[in-house]
């Protein structure tokens, strides 16, 4: 049986945590766009050593990260967006940075 409490706390813990980790691909998204001039994926970013390897690997703390890597329409200027989803629900958060 779970306690209600516990499970919110955890809840925000891991949301907390989510924003954090965006925080941090964002931060290493510049220094990785500054030195190669192009934007990265999460595997290029843990390969730079930008990123841990937990988020790296895409999941931290109940979260499924990805980073969408393209170009924008009718302009040709690249872009990229970042998605956090919780593992076992349907709300996300996401930043998009162009």
């Amino acid at each position: 049986m779970a306690v209600p409490g516990v499970s919110r706390a955890r809840q925000y813990a891991n949301s907390g945590s989510a924003i954090q980790s965006l925080r941090t691909i964002t931060s290493a998204e510049y220094m990785y766009e500054r030195t190669h001039n192009a934007f990265a994926t999460l595997n290029a970013l843990y390969s730079e050593a930008l990123v841990h390897g937990d988020l790296g690997e895409g999941y931290k703390s109940g979260y499924t990260f990805e980073i969408l890597v393209g170009l924008l329409p009718r302009l040709s200027r690249a872009r990229r967006r970042q998605i956090a989803s919780p593992a076992y629900s349907i709300t996300s958060l996401s930043m998009r940075l162009e």
